[in-house]
């Protein structure tokens, strides 16, 4: 709902290496999101320092992890992205981010990859209940699927928030089909 606070979370990931540090930058429509802020996300028995600055329509985040040598690996959050909505309902917004920057705890980089990732947000007057939303509807819509094929990798699946045409959120169950084999 607009003038509502939300979170998304944003993340890296590093494979099989610890992460000491790891910098990424969100794009995003500022008519549609007010940034307030990020708040760090513990990862193991880690809770990073984090930092960040908005510079036009880009928020910029560091994180920097001074407490271990062996963890956090994998998926690793940087933070909750705190914003207040201030789009119309029915309206949705993306959210692109991209990794800059990831280093191992002894400041050996590790290559993030050039590849950006969308998120979205969806502006709704209500939002389901638990009981609702955990039966979600399943839907192979092209549309959505294309939605779906931008926020995760092939052969998984993502459950979107859909607004209908009375203004209320209803969660939609995706399967993002999976990758076509290599030819040779």
């Amino acid at each position: 709902m607009p003038g509502t606070e939300g979170t998304i979370q944003l993340a890296v990931f590093a494979g099989t290496n610890p992460v000491g540090a790891a910098q990424a930058t969100v794009t995003y429509d500022p008519a549609a999101l007010e940034i307030l802020g990020i708040e760090p996300v513990a990862s193991g028995r880690v809770t990073p320092a984090v930092q960040w600055r908005k510079e036009g329509n880009v928020l910029h985040v560091v994180m920097v992890n001074g407490t271990s040598l062996n963890e956090p690996i994998g998926t690793v959050p940087l933070g909750n992205i705190r914003f207040k909505a201030l789009g119309a309902v029915g309206r949705t917004t993306k959210l692109i981010s991209k990794p800059t920057e990831i280093l191992k705890p002894d400041a050996q980089a590790i290559p993030p990859g050039t590849e950006e990732h969308e998120g979205e947000v969806s502006f709704a007057s209500a939002i389901p209940s638990a009981r609702i939303a955990a039966r979600g509807i399943v839907s192979t819509s092209p549309e959505l699927v294309e939605r779906a094929r931008r926020m995760r990798p092939p052969g998984g699946i993502v459950t979107l928030q859909v607004v209908d045409a009375s203004g209320r959120a209803q969660p939609v169950q995706v399967r993002i089909p999976p990758a076509a084999p290599a030819r040779e």
